[in-house]
């Protein structure tokens, strides 16, 4: 896309967004927060700054499946409706579509931390707000890449809806939310990739493994350090039933797990998805093996991550 010398995004502007991005799907979050601090610093009244330094918490904060960074986090999204409101007062149509992105980015960020961490009313709530946000930046502009935040928004409403959806009280936007992701990923200026990203998860939901393999495969490509798609490409592989593949997988995240000292959560998570595959596959000395790898370290589980993973921590339990 063509940046217009009045727009928001400069070439530099562009360059770090893309680069906190790579950090972040690389999982080198401690070093997409240098780069951040380090923009915030020099621009401290630029919202984009903190836009992306509430995307290196919220991905840091998923990665490890743990509320780290808690209050400050909302104070960072706070940062961003302040800035952004001083910003829209008086500013051209391109940079208004920026700023209504980042708004939009906000609330979406905050529902996804109620949706995991507080109520899930409030995150429906935020989720509404966010589509407004992004409509009004398509009223001024049309930037791309606020379809990404519209297309995940119209699949994922179609989706959780369900019964009220088949009666007639939600609208069924799945087809719409899929053509705007489409949109995002092929012409938006910083949202191609994570656009491919929201729809490897809505490939995986309509059971379309192929097309969510190869988008994984392709991602993995650019962000080899990554385990985000690497999670994704194994749950594909597993439910598709290429157990070598899902196998070959789930041990290489649970290498990279073993490295980062803490993440039980997503430990138990994939050890328990290999023990699965031993099982399907009836390979009872792997089995031995898994459930031995989990005693290792199952008295350093702390209680709430025991009581989030206790079904799975019971299972391996009977079969010790």
């Amino acid at each position: 896309m063509q940046i217009s010398k009045a727009d928001y995004l400069t070439d530099e502007k562009r360059e770090f967004f893309l680069l906190t991005e790579n950090y972040l799907f690389n999982d080198k979050f401690s070093q997409a927060d240098s780069l951040v601090t380090l923009f915030t610093d020099n621009s401290p009244d630029d919202p984009g700054g903190y836009m992306m330094k509430a995307s290196m918490m919220l991905s840091n904060s998923s990665d490890k499946e743990e509320n780290i960074y808690g209050e400050s986090f909302l104070k960072i999204l706070d940062s961003i409706y302040i800035f952004t409101e001083q910003k829209l007062k008086n500013c051209d149509d391109t940079t208004a579509a920026w700023m209504y992105l980042f708004r939009g980015h906000a609330r979406i960020y905050h529902s996804l931390y109620e949706a995991r961490f507080g109520s899930g009313f409030s995150a429906l709530k935020l989720a509404y707000k966010a589509k407004g946000n992004y409509e009004n930046g398509l009223k001024r502009y049309k930037l791309y890449d606020l379809y990404m935040g519209l297309g995940g928004f119209h699949y994922w409403k179609s989706v959780k809806a369900g019964l009220l959806r088949t009666i007639g009280l939600f609208s069924n936007d799945k087809k719409k939310g899929i053509e705007e992701l489409y949109l995002a990923r092929d012409s938006s200026v910083i949202s191609c990739y994570s656009s491919l990203n929201a729809l490897i998860w809505i490939w995986m939901n309509e059971k379309k493994y192929d097309s969510s393999i190869t988008a994984c495969e392709e991602l993995l490509g650019y962000f080899p350090d990554g385990k985000l798609f690497r999670w994704a490409l194994a749950k594909s592989y597993l439910d598709i039933g290429n157990y070598p593949k899902a196998i070959e997988q789930y041990k290489y995240l649970r290498e990279k797990l073993s490295q980062e000292p803490g993440n039980y959560y997503n430990l138990i998570e994939c050890d328990y998805n290999l023990y699965l595959l031993y099982k399907k596959s009836k390979n009872e000395l792997e089995i031995d093996k898994i459930v031995e790898l989990f005693f290792k370290y199952d008295d350093k589980i702390p209680e709430s991550i025991r009581d989030r993973q206790k079904d799975k921590i019971k299972k391996f339990e009977k079969l010790q």
